[in-house]
Protein backbone atom coordinates (compact mmCIF):
# COMPACT_ATOMS: atom_id res chain seq x y z
CA UNK A 1 0.00 0.00 0.00
CA UNK A 2 1.66 3.21 -1.16
CA UNK A 3 -0.91 5.64 0.26
CA UNK A 4 0.30 8.20 2.85
CA UNK A 5 -0.02 6.85 6.39
CA UNK A 6 -2.41 9.70 7.27
CA UNK A 7 -4.81 8.42 4.64
CA UNK A 8 -4.48 4.82 5.82
CA UNK A 9 -5.22 5.81 9.42
CA UNK A 10 -7.80 8.43 8.44
CA UNK A 11 -11.15 8.23 10.19
CA UNK A 12 -13.97 6.61 8.24
CA UNK A 13 -16.63 8.08 10.55
CA UNK A 14 -15.00 11.01 12.37
CA UNK A 15 -16.52 12.31 15.58
CA UNK A 16 -18.47 15.47 14.63
CA UNK A 17 -17.77 18.91 16.09
CA UNK A 18 -20.29 20.42 18.47
CA UNK A 19 -20.79 23.58 20.46
CA UNK A 20 -18.50 23.59 23.51
CA UNK A 21 -20.09 24.66 26.79
CA UNK A 22 -18.83 22.06 29.27
CA UNK A 23 -15.10 21.42 29.77
CA UNK A 24 -13.30 18.95 32.02
CA UNK A 25 -9.79 19.67 33.31
CA UNK A 26 -7.35 16.93 34.32
CA UNK A 27 -4.38 17.88 36.49
CA UNK A 28 -6.17 21.04 37.62
CA UNK A 29 -4.11 21.33 40.80
CA UNK A 30 -1.02 22.35 38.84
CA UNK A 31 -0.29 25.99 38.03
CA UNK A 32 -0.89 25.79 34.26
CA UNK A 33 -4.42 24.48 34.73
CA UNK A 34 -5.03 26.63 37.82
CA UNK A 35 -4.71 29.85 35.84
CA UNK A 36 -6.35 28.40 32.72
CA UNK A 37 -9.57 27.23 34.35
CA UNK A 38 -10.01 30.58 36.08
CA UNK A 39 -9.63 32.20 32.65
CA UNK A 40 -12.37 29.92 31.25
CA UNK A 41 -14.72 30.01 34.25
CA UNK A 42 -16.80 32.96 33.04
CA UNK A 43 -17.54 31.36 29.66
CA UNK A 44 -17.82 27.61 30.31
CA UNK A 45 -19.20 25.19 32.86
CA UNK A 46 -16.15 23.41 34.22
CA UNK A 47 -15.42 20.09 35.89
CA UNK A 48 -12.15 20.55 37.80
CA UNK A 49 -10.27 17.34 38.63
CA UNK A 50 -6.97 16.32 40.17
CA UNK A 51 -5.61 13.31 42.04
CA UNK A 52 -5.54 15.54 45.17
CA UNK A 53 -8.57 17.64 46.21
CA UNK A 54 -8.18 21.24 45.01
CA UNK A 55 -8.99 22.66 48.43
CA UNK A 56 -6.29 20.53 50.00
CA UNK A 57 -3.64 21.77 47.54
CA UNK A 58 -4.60 25.36 48.28
CA UNK A 59 -4.68 24.89 52.07
CA UNK A 60 -1.18 23.43 52.38
CA UNK A 61 0.26 25.93 49.88
CA UNK A 62 1.48 23.21 47.53
CA UNK A 63 3.18 25.44 45.00
CA UNK A 64 5.11 23.83 42.16
CA UNK A 65 7.71 26.60 42.36
CA UNK A 66 8.26 29.87 44.23
CA UNK A 67 6.31 31.98 41.75
CA UNK A 68 3.76 29.39 40.62
CA UNK A 69 0.08 30.24 41.15
CA UNK A 70 -2.18 28.09 43.31
CA UNK A 71 -5.55 26.60 42.28
CA UNK A 72 -8.74 28.06 43.68
CA UNK A 73 -12.12 26.49 44.36
CA UNK A 74 -14.82 27.71 41.98
CA UNK A 75 -18.46 28.27 42.95
CA UNK A 76 -21.34 26.38 41.40
CA UNK A 77 -22.29 25.52 38.69
CA UNK A 78 -18.65 24.43 38.37
CA UNK A 79 -17.77 21.02 39.78
CA UNK A 80 -14.73 19.63 41.61
CA UNK A 81 -13.80 15.96 41.84
CA UNK A 82 -10.85 13.72 42.64
CA UNK A 83 -9.69 11.80 39.56
CA UNK A 84 -6.57 9.71 39.00
CA UNK A 85 -5.70 10.00 35.31
CA UNK A 86 -4.07 6.55 35.43
CA UNK A 87 -7.46 5.02 36.29
CA UNK A 88 -9.43 4.59 33.04
CA UNK A 89 -12.79 4.20 34.80
CA UNK A 90 -12.35 7.44 36.74
CA UNK A 91 -11.26 9.29 33.60
CA UNK A 92 -14.21 7.94 31.64
CA UNK A 93 -16.65 8.99 34.35
CA UNK A 94 -15.14 12.49 34.53
CA UNK A 95 -15.66 12.95 30.78
CA UNK A 96 -19.33 11.99 30.88
CA UNK A 97 -21.50 14.87 29.71
CA UNK A 98 -18.53 17.04 28.72
CA UNK A 99 -17.87 18.61 25.31
CA UNK A 100 -14.12 19.33 25.55
CA UNK A 101 -11.13 18.13 27.57
CA UNK A 102 -8.01 19.92 28.80
CA UNK A 103 -5.25 17.56 29.96
CA UNK A 104 -2.58 19.25 32.12
CA UNK A 105 -1.46 16.18 34.06
CA UNK A 106 2.27 15.59 34.50
CA UNK A 107 4.81 13.68 36.58
CA UNK A 108 8.51 14.40 35.99
CA UNK A 109 11.12 12.57 38.11
CA UNK A 110 9.63 9.15 38.96
CA UNK A 111 10.04 6.49 36.24
CA UNK A 112 6.91 4.42 36.85
CA UNK A 113 4.63 7.34 37.75
CA UNK A 114 5.85 9.42 34.81
CA UNK A 115 5.00 6.63 32.36
CA UNK A 116 1.64 5.93 34.00
CA UNK A 117 0.58 9.59 34.04
CA UNK A 118 2.26 11.10 30.98
CA UNK A 119 1.79 8.16 28.60
CA UNK A 120 -0.97 5.87 29.88
CA UNK A 121 -2.87 8.88 31.23
CA UNK A 122 -2.93 10.43 27.77
CA UNK A 123 -4.26 7.14 26.38
CA UNK A 124 -7.02 7.03 29.00
CA UNK A 125 -8.03 10.61 28.17
CA UNK A 126 -8.33 10.15 24.39
CA UNK A 127 -10.02 6.78 24.83
CA UNK A 128 -12.64 8.43 27.06
CA UNK A 129 -12.98 11.23 24.50
CA UNK A 130 -13.89 8.69 21.81
CA UNK A 131 -16.29 6.89 24.15
CA UNK A 132 -18.18 10.12 24.88
CA UNK A 133 -17.91 11.59 21.35
CA UNK A 134 -15.74 14.49 22.49
CA UNK A 135 -13.84 15.82 19.52
CA UNK A 136 -11.78 18.62 21.12
CA UNK A 137 -8.95 17.59 23.47
CA UNK A 138 -6.30 20.14 24.49
CA UNK A 139 -3.03 18.42 25.35
CA UNK A 140 -0.02 19.98 27.10
CA UNK A 141 3.64 19.06 27.36
CA UNK A 142 7.26 20.23 27.17
CA UNK A 143 9.10 21.71 24.21
CA UNK A 144 10.86 18.62 22.88
CA UNK A 145 13.43 20.28 20.60
CA UNK A 146 15.85 20.99 23.44
CA UNK A 147 15.21 18.39 26.14
CA UNK A 148 18.54 16.56 26.02
CA UNK A 149 21.86 18.14 25.08
CA UNK A 150 23.49 14.91 23.84
CA UNK A 151 20.70 13.20 21.92
CA UNK A 152 18.32 16.12 21.35
CA UNK A 153 18.51 19.41 19.46
CA UNK A 154 19.50 21.72 22.32
CA UNK A 155 22.83 22.83 20.82
CA UNK A 156 21.93 22.56 17.14
CA UNK A 157 21.56 25.63 14.92
CA UNK A 158 19.42 26.58 11.90
CA UNK A 159 16.86 24.10 13.24
CA UNK A 160 13.62 24.34 11.20
CA UNK A 161 10.26 24.73 12.91
CA UNK A 162 9.03 21.39 11.60
CA UNK A 163 11.92 19.32 13.00
CA UNK A 164 10.67 15.99 14.42
CA UNK A 165 10.50 15.81 18.25
CA UNK A 166 13.66 14.43 19.89
CA UNK A 167 13.08 13.92 23.61
CA UNK A 168 16.32 11.99 23.90
CA UNK A 169 17.03 10.43 27.29
CA UNK A 170 14.95 12.89 29.29
CA UNK A 171 12.35 10.91 31.26
CA UNK A 172 9.82 13.74 31.39
CA UNK A 173 10.18 14.52 27.69
CA UNK A 174 10.20 10.90 26.58
CA UNK A 175 7.04 9.87 28.45
CA UNK A 176 5.24 13.02 27.31
CA UNK A 177 6.38 12.36 23.74
CA UNK A 178 4.85 8.88 23.84
CA UNK A 179 1.59 10.41 25.09
CA UNK A 180 1.65 12.90 22.22
CA UNK A 181 2.13 10.11 19.69
CA UNK A 182 -0.89 8.32 21.17
CA UNK A 183 -2.91 11.53 20.84
CA UNK A 184 -1.76 11.95 17.23
CA UNK A 185 -2.82 8.42 16.31
CA UNK A 186 -6.25 8.84 17.92
CA UNK A 187 -6.65 12.22 16.19
CA UNK A 188 -6.10 10.68 12.76
CA UNK A 189 -8.08 7.51 13.36
CA UNK A 190 -11.14 9.07 15.01
CA UNK A 191 -11.03 12.55 13.49
CA UNK A 192 -10.35 14.20 16.85
CA UNK A 193 -9.09 17.78 17.13
CA UNK A 194 -6.15 17.73 19.57
CA UNK A 195 -4.20 21.00 19.72
CA UNK A 196 -1.01 20.29 21.68
CA UNK A 197 0.63 23.19 23.53
CA UNK A 198 4.38 22.76 24.11
CA UNK A 199 5.95 24.81 26.90
CA UNK A 200 9.48 25.67 27.98
CA UNK A 201 9.35 28.00 31.01
CA UNK A 202 6.63 29.88 32.89
CA UNK A 203 7.03 33.32 34.42
CA UNK A 204 5.06 35.99 36.20
CA UNK A 205 4.85 39.19 34.15
CA UNK A 206 6.97 41.07 36.72
CA UNK A 207 9.41 38.22 37.34
CA UNK A 208 13.13 38.95 37.75
CA UNK A 209 14.04 35.29 37.21
CA UNK A 210 16.50 34.42 34.46
CA UNK A 211 14.33 33.30 31.59
CA UNK A 212 14.53 31.20 28.45
CA UNK A 213 13.89 32.78 25.06
CA UNK A 214 10.71 30.67 24.74
CA UNK A 215 9.25 31.55 28.16
CA UNK A 216 5.61 32.48 28.58
CA UNK A 217 3.61 34.07 31.39
CA UNK A 218 1.02 32.00 33.21
CA UNK A 219 -1.69 34.39 31.97
CA UNK A 220 -0.67 34.12 28.31
CA UNK A 221 -0.65 30.35 28.65
CA UNK A 222 -4.22 30.50 30.00
CA UNK A 223 -5.30 32.57 27.02
CA UNK A 224 -3.64 30.08 24.66
CA UNK A 225 -5.58 27.24 26.29
CA UNK A 226 -8.81 29.21 25.91
CA UNK A 227 -8.12 29.65 22.20
CA UNK A 228 -7.23 25.98 21.84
Amino acid sequence: DTRPWQQILGAQQPIPSRNIQKVVFFGAGGPVAAVAYQELASSYRLRITDVIPIGEITSYNGRQSREAPLPQLLPEPHEHSVVDVTNPLQVDEACKGMEAIVNCTVVRPDLEKAFRVNTIGAYNVVKAAVHHNIRRVVHTGPMLMGMDSESGDRFEYDTPGNVPPRPGRNLYGHTKYLGQEICKTFAYYYGLEIPALYYCQFLNADSDTRNHCFSITWEDSARAIRRA
